[in-house]
This record gives C-alpha cells, structure tokens and sequence, in this order.
C-alpha cells in the first residue's frame, strides 16, 4: 500500500479455508472486530491514527463493561478485562491472587489457553467470540445465584458500606456461590462468589437453583 499512486486500493480482509473459520463469520462480534483491526492496520501504515487498544474503555465492542466476545489479549485491561476474568472464576478457573483485576496478564492467557484446550479449539490465549462462546456453553457446578433486578450492587467485602461496593451486576447475570456468609451488625446474609466477590442473599433481590 505504501507503493502505490493510486486513488484507492482494494484489500482483502481475510478469505474462508476451514469450518473454523466459516464459523467465525457467523459472529457479528468477530466481524466487527476484524474490521476494526483492518482498518487499524491501514491507517497504522499512513500514520492516520494512533493503534487502538482493544481492552480500554469497552466502547470497541458496545456492549458496556461486560465482555461478549471481544477480542482481548495480553497487554489489555478494563472492564471488558475484568469481566472476562469474572466469567472465568465463575467457572472455577484460577486466576491466582490476581483475581479480577482487569489486567490481562500471563495468568489470564494461561487459563484462557486452558480453556481454548478443554474445549479443543485453536489455542493461541486471544480471548475473542469463539473462546467467549464456549465459556457460554461451559456449565458451573453447584450453586447459582440470579440476579433478580434491574441493577445490583456486588461488594469486596461482605459488608453493606459503601466503601465496599464493587460494581453492579444486571437482571438475568447468574454467578456461582461459594458460600453463604454472615455480614456484621445485620440480619441479611452475602453469597460469596467465586470471583471473590460479595453479592445479597436477599430473596427480594436474587434468586438461587442448583447445576
């Protein structure tokens, strides 16, 4: 592209060889992300624009702080990051005493690789549609607690100050429970997840069943 002196050149993004790969193409996620990191890659050779971070703010993928296949790798953080790992440690998976903290480092793409080899597709530790759509199907043992509401506070802590709020969680989000815990000074449990994170017992804000 550097070479040429015309008006316009045609590119090509990528071409079908496998069932793979036609699989991809069928996730508007995928699709998306690939036509931003092409045109990335044309306006990076013409010093256009400085080179996207695909794990910043969330705003690459519109779908807020929660991570829906998102192309994410080592070197990115936020909370696409974050609820990426989230979704991991609700499956079991462990992220030592990193967590979920929205940076995805070696431990983060050493268990994404891991789940890319459970599930038997490439492994490469590139979080994107096809890793996020067997975390999807991949089913948590035990209990899950429901989120009931439109929003929900979730707490480091099991405590009700504000100091220890978290973030928030959304009607329909489901999270495993590790336990039931007592919260000091009130008569209203906590669920502790496996995220490390607190989240009410309160059956007027969440609901439970078993997997």
């Amino acid at each position: 592209m550097r070479n040429t002196n015309m008006a316009a050149v045609l590119t090509e993004g990528g071409f079908v060889t496998n069932t793979q790969d036609a699989y991809l193409l069928r996730s508007s996620a995928f699709i998306r992300e690939a036509a931003r990191a092409h045109a990335d890659a044309i306006a990076a050779i013409f010093s256009i624009v400085q080179r996207r971070s695909s794990g910043g703010s969330g705003g690459s993928g519109g779908s807020g702080n929660t991570w829906t296949g998102q192309v994410l790798r080592n070197g990115d953080r936020g909370p696409l990051v974050r609820s990426l790992q989230e979704q991991l440690l609700n499956l079991g998976y462990n992220l030592g005493s990193f967590g979920a903290d929205g940076i995805f480092g070696n431990v983060t793409e050493n268990v994404v690789r891991e789940v890319q080899r459970n599930a038997g597709i490439s492994v490469d530790g590139v979080a994107g549609p096809q890793t996020y759509q067997e975390i999807r199907n991949a089913r948590p043992s035990g209990l899950l607690v429901i989120v009931d509401v439109d929003t929900l506070n979730v707490r480091n802590l099991p405590s009700w100050e504000a100091s220890a709020l978290a973030g928030t969680v959304r009607r329909g989000e489901a999270f495993t429970v590790v336990d039931r815990v007592s919260v000091p000074g009130s008569s209203t449990d906590m669920y502790r997840l496996k995220s490390g994170l607190y989240i009410t017992a309160s059956d007027a804000f969440v609901r439970t069943r078993s997997t």
